[in-house]
C-alpha cells in the first residue's frame, strides 16, 4: 500500500518547507521490510491464552489496511510532546475522519491537499513550540549570548513608553540624519536644534521645515517582531498632507501617503530581527510642513529568540530530534532515519544563512522537528500491519498498541522504559502487559474515557466545536459516570442503571436535582432518575434534533446502534419516496404514537425499520428535546407508547433501561465494542467466540467494564499480532 507523504502530494512554498519536504523518507510504508520467505497466505497459528476450549486455535489475521492515526490521536500526540496544552485552533479546520465500526482510530482515509495544509500550518507551530521548550532544549549545552542593549519587554508601545530618555525602553528621537533630538521638559516634546518646525511627543509627530522626524526602536537581541499600530493626520486645518515610511535594517517595509485630512493607515508586519537593528518610524513633508501634525499609535510585541550560541547538530540537535522522532514514531530512531533528518537540518540552515534569516540553528533544528511530526509514522499507525515495526522492535510495537488504547498517545516514560529493557517481546507473559494496562488506566483513565467511551456514546466534541455552557455540562455528565462505572470496578450494566450521576449546579437545576452544594463544581448525586445512558442530558439533546417524529426515530437509532449493537439499513431512493408520501398524508394534529403507528403500518418495508426504532424512541417521550422530564406534552395530551419490542414492553424509560441493561445484547455489545477498538478491524465470525468470553457468557458471570476493557485489548493483541 503506498502512503502519501507531503512530498507525494505537493511541495511547499519557501525554500525552509522544501528542504523540510525533499528529505523525507521517501512515499512508501514506513520500516517495510522484505517479506518472510515462505507461503505469504499462510498465516501463524498459535494459541491465545484466555480463550475457551470452544474457540479451537484461532489464527492471527492482520488489520488489512494501515490505519490513520485520528485528529485526536495527533493532537494528544503533540500535546505531550510540548508538555502542555496546545491551542485548539491549531486543530479546528482539520478534516474529520471518517468512522470505521464507530471509530476514527482506524481509517485508512487518504491525505487530501487540506488536510496537507492544515498539517503544515500545525506542525510548524508545534515544532516552533519544541524548539523554544526550555524542557525540550534542557540536554544542550548552556548557549551563551551577548547582553540585550536595552530593557527587554514582550511590548513595546511608543506612548506609554515615551521618555525624556534617548534609549530608555529601547527608543530614541531622532532627525533624519540621524542626529538626536532634545528634550524639551516643559513642553514634554522632543525638538531640534537646527530646524525649529520639527517637534515629536508622546502619541504623535511633526516633520521639520528641512528635514525629516524619526521614532527609532532598537532590537534589544535576536528574536521576532511583530509591529501593529496606525498613522493618521492629526491636523486637518490644511497642507499638503505627509509621507509616512516604517523602515527596517533590511529596508522600507511600509509606506502610506497620507492627504490633509485622510484616513489613517495601519499597519501589521510580523518581522525577524537580529540584536542592535531598528525599525524607524518616519514622517516626512509634502511641498510644505504646515498642519503636518502627524498621529502615531504603535505597539511592537517582542519575542526574544533562543539562545543558541554554541549550539550545533552535534552537541544539541541529534539528541533533540533523536527524543521527539523516536516518541512521535513510538519506536527507537534508526541510524538512516536520523542521517534523513539531519539532511533536513542542514538543508535548512544553509537556506536560512543564504537569506539572512536569524537563528540559523533553530530555523534548521526546527524543520528537522517538523519533518519528524509530519512523517508516515506519525500521521499512519505501522504497528498495525506486517512490516511496520521490525522483529527487534516488537516490545516498542507493544507498548506503542498499549499507549494508542489506553492514552492515545505514545508510550510513557515507563512504558518506554519497560519497552527498552525487553520486557514486552513476544513472548512474555501476559501477566506483564495486564499490569501495564491495568497502570495505564489507572494514570490516564480520562483519555481511554475520552477516545473510547466519547466516540461509542457520542460525548467527544468535535476539535474547535462551539457548546453552551449547559452542552458542556452534558457532555461532561456523560464522561464522568462511565469513569466513574470504569474506576469502580462495577459492570457494564451499571451504565444504563448506575444509581448516580455527577452534574454541576446549572445542569443539576435543569434537571430538578438536589446536589447538596452551593458550589458548580460536579458533585456526585444518588439519583435513580438521571445518570444512565438513556437519562443523560447529552443523549435526549443530542439525538432530538428536527420534528418531533425525528426525535423518536434518532433516539430509537442511538439505542439501537450504541447499545444494542443493531443497525437500521440504509435508505434506498425507493423507501425514501414512501416515507415522504407516507408523512404527508398524516395528519400532524394526530397524536405522536399513533402517527408513528400510521407510519409504521403503510407497508412491511416501513415496518421492518421502525418497529425496532419506534418503541424505543417513544419510550424516551417523558423527556423533551431540552432533556427535562415531563408528564404530558406541551399541548397536555398524554405520553404513551403501547408498542412492544420484540415482544417485550418498554413503554417508558424505565422499563427501556430496565430490557437493555439486563439483556445479553448490551453485555455483548460493550465487550464487542472494546474488542473492535483493540483490533483496528472487524471481529471475524470464529473471533465472536472471544466476544462471549470477553461478555461473560460461558460461566454467566458479569465480569466489570474494567475487566473487560484489558481482557479486550490482550485479546485483541494477540490475534492481530504477525509474528
Amino acid at each position: 500500500m503506498k502512503i502519501p507523504s507531503p512530498r507525494c502530494l505537493r511541495p511547499l512554498p519557501s525554500v525552509v518547507a522544501a528542504a523540510v519536504v525533499g528529505s523525507l523518507v521517501g512515499c512508501s510504508q514506513p520500516g517495510s521490510k522484505a517479506p518472510p520467505e515462505g507461503p505469504a497466505d499462510t498465516p501463524p497459528v498459535f494459541e491465545v491464552p484466555g480463550i475457551p476450549e470452544s474457540c479451537g486455535v484461532l489464527e492471527a489475521a492482520a488489520v488489512p489496511v494501515l490505519p490513520r492515526s485520528s485528529n485526536d490521536e495527533i493532537r494528544q500526540l503533540y500535546t505531550d510532546l510540548v508538555g502542555e496544552p496546545i491551542d485548539a485552533d491549531l486543530f479546528a479546520r482539520w478534516t474529520p475522519l471518517a468512522q470505521v465500526r464507530g471509530f476514527d482510530t482506524m481509517t485508512e482515509s487518504r491525505i487530501d491537499a487540506q488536510t496537507l495544509e492544515e498539517q503544515l500550518r500545525t506542525t510548524e507551530a508545534v515544532a516552533s513550540l519544541l524548539v523554544r521548550s526550555t524542557t525540550v532544549m534542557a540536554q544542550c549545552p548552556v548557549a551563551t549570548e551577548q547582553p540585550p542593549l536595552c530593557a527587554v519587554h514582550g511590548s513595546y508601545d511608543a506612548t506609554a513608553q515615551f521618555s525624556g530618555v534617548q534609549g530608555q525602553d529601547c527608543w530614541s528621537y531622532l532627525d533624519s540624519a540621524g542626529r538626536p533630538l532634545s528634550f524639551d521638559a516643559g513642553r514634554q516634546m522632543w525638538t531640534s536644534a537646527s530646524d525649529p518646525g520639527l517637534f515629536l511627543w508622546n502619541t504623535g509627530l511633526h516633520p521639520g521645515i528641512g528635514i525629516d522626524v524619526v521614532r527609532r526602536w532598537t532590537a534589544p537581541q535576536n528574536g521576532a517582531v511583530v509591529l501593529r499600530g496606525s498613522i493618521a493626520d492629526a491636523d486637518g486645518g490644511g497642507g499638503d498632507g505627509i509621507i509616512a515610511d516604517i523602515r527596517a535594517t533590511s529596508g522600507t517595509v511600509f509606506r502610506a501617503v497620507i492627504v490633509n485630512g485622510g484616513a489613517a493607515e495601519a499597519f501589521d508586519i510580523p518581522l525577524e530581527v537580529r540584536r542592535g537593528d531598528t525599525i524607524d518610524v518616519v514622517i516626512q513633508r509634502g511641498a510644505s510642513n504646515a498642519y503636518d501634525s502627524t498621529a502615531l499609535t504603535a505597539a511592537f510585541a517582542f519575542s526574544p529568540g533562543p539562545a543558541t550560541a554554541g549550539l550545533s547538530w552535534d552537541n544539541c540537535g541529534t539528541g533533540v530530534v533523536q527524543r521527539l522522532a523516536s516518541r512521535a514514531w513510538r519506536r527507537p530512531l534508526r541510524p538512516e532515519e536520523l542521517a534523513d533528518l539531519k539532511t533536513v537540518f542542514d538543508e535548512t540552515s544553509s537556506s536560512a544563512a543564504a537569506a539572512g534569516l536569524v537563528g540559523t540553528f533553530t530555523e534548521g533544528l526546527q524543520a528537522a522537528v517538523q519533518a519528524a511530526l509530519l512523517s508516515p509514522n506519525v500521521q499512519y499507525k505501522p504497528e498495525f500491519v506486517p512490516g511496520g515495526f521490525s522483529e527487534a522492535e516488537a516490545g516498542f510495537r507493544r507498548a506503542s498498541r498499549l499507549a494508542l488504547y489506553f492514552r492515545s498517545s505514545f508510550p510513557d516514560d515507563a512504558l518506554w522504559a519497560l519497552a527498552s529493557s525487553g520486557a514486552l517481546t513476544n513472548d512474555v507473559d501476559d501477566r506483564v502487559i495486564r499490569a501495564e494496562a491495568e497502570r495505564l488506566l489507572a494514570s490516564d483513565g480520562d483519555r481511554f474515557v475520552d477516545n473510547f467511551a466519547g466516540q461509542w456514546l457520542a460525548f467527544r466534541a468535535p476539535i474547535g466545536a462551539s457548546d453552551t455552557p449547559l452542552q458542556t455540562s452534558m457532555r461532561a455528565e456523560a464522561h464522568d459516570v462511565f469513569a466513574t462505572i470504569l474506576g469502580e470496578d462495577l459492570p457494564p450494566k451499571r451504565l444504563i442503571a448506575p444509581g448516580f450521576t455527577v452534574v454541576d449546579g446549572p445542569l443539576a437545576a435543569h434537571y430538578g436535582l438536589q446536589t447538596g452544594s452551593d458550589g458548580d463544581a460536579p458533585v456526585r448525586v444518588a439519583t435513580s432518575e438521571r445518570g444512565g445512558l438513556f437519562t443523560q442530558g447529552h443523549f435526549l439533546t443530542s439525538a432530538a434534533t428536527g420534528s418531533d417524529f425525528k426525535r423518536v426515530i434518532h433516539r430509537g437509532v442511538y439505542a439501537l446502534n450504541r447499545t444494542l449493537c443493531s443497525s437500521v439499513p440504509m435508505l434506498d431512493p425507493a423507501t425514501r419516496e414512501e416515507i415522504a408520501a407516507s408523512v404527508d398524508q398524516i395528519d400532524p394534529a394526530t397524536p405522536l404514537g399513533e402517527r408513528m403507528e400510521i407510519h409504521r403500518n403503510t407497508s412491511d418495508r416501513c415496518l421492518a425499520c421502525h418497529a425496532q426504532m419506534d418503541p424505543l424512541g417513544l419510550a424516551l417521550e417523558r423527556f423533551d428535546e431540552t432533556g427535562r422530564y415531563r408528564e404530558t406534552y406541551p399541548d397536555g395530551s398524554a405520553i404513551s407508547n403501547g408498542f412492544d419490542f420484540n415482544g417485550v414492553s418498554v413503554k417508558d424509560p424505565g422499563e427501556l433501561a430496565a430490557f437493555v441493561g439486563d439483556s445479553s445484547e448490551f453485555q455483548h455489545c460493550v465487550a464487542e465494542k472494546l474488542f473492535t477498538f483493540g483490533l483496528h478491524r472487524a471481529p471475524r465470525s470464529e473471533e465472536f467466540c472471544v466476544v462471549d468470553a470477553l461478555a461473560g457468557a460461558a460461566d454467566g458471570q458479569s465480569p466489570s467494564l474494567h475487566d473487560i476493557a484489558i481482557d479486550a485489548f490482550v485479546m485483541s493483541l494477540h490475534l492481530t499480532e504477525q509474528r
